[in-house]
């Protein structure tokens, strides 16, 4: 059987490790198939595009929405387009990232504001420590968030971090 979704079923993670013959597979982007998308819709400044496809993470519908808008906007010119101070998020990726955001539940939306308001990859510690939630909440909205893909881990050295990517970022700071 094969299953394709935005986010993890908890029946499957559970799966995955108490049965070796269930496996996922995270699809982190789509490589030079991304770079196809952009073309398709005749983008110019091709040395911009690796920025725009890391800030949407390779995501196709995220790739779609952004490169029309670029079309649209900026007459296919990414370069123009990246010159922006901030992200601009298209109506129809608003409306979308909409519809995930109104299912998370309280706990996972206040983690989901604090991450969007940090400069930087934040550990699990202080997340903890600067929260109004207790660590218990934490930790299970972190299980949540990164089981939807919300929330991205970075590896360091003694220490793993947590950050929102750009574009969740923008979102949030737009709802906000």
């Amino acid at each position: 059987m094969l299953l394709i979704s935005s986010e993890k079923p908890r029946d499957i993670a559970k799966q995955e490790k108490d049965n070796h013959l269930v496996r996922s597979f995270v699809l982190h982007g789509l490589g030079e198939a991304a770079k196809e998308i952009l073309r398709t819709q005749n983008l110019c400044h091709e040395a911009s595009w690796e920025t725009l496809i890391h800030t949407d993470q390779g995501n196709p519908l995220w790739l779609q929405l952004t490169a029309t808008m670029i079309q649209q906007l900026c007459g296919g010119r990414v370069a123009e387009f990246l010159q922006y101070d901030s992200l601009i998020l298209d109506e129809s990726l608003q409306e979308h990232l909409d519809r995930q955001f109104h299912r998370l539940n309280q706990p996972e939306e206040n983690i989901i504001m604090q991450l969007a308001n940090e400069s930087h990859p934040v550990r699990l510690p202080e997340l903890c420590q600067t929260s109004q939630l207790s660590a218990a909440a934490v930790l299970q909205a972190m299980q949540s968030l990164m089981r939807r893909f919300f929330v991205e881990t970075k590896a360091g050295e003694d220490a793993t971090f947590f950050v929102l990517n750009p574009v969740l970022k923008q979102y949030v700071k737009n709802r906000g």
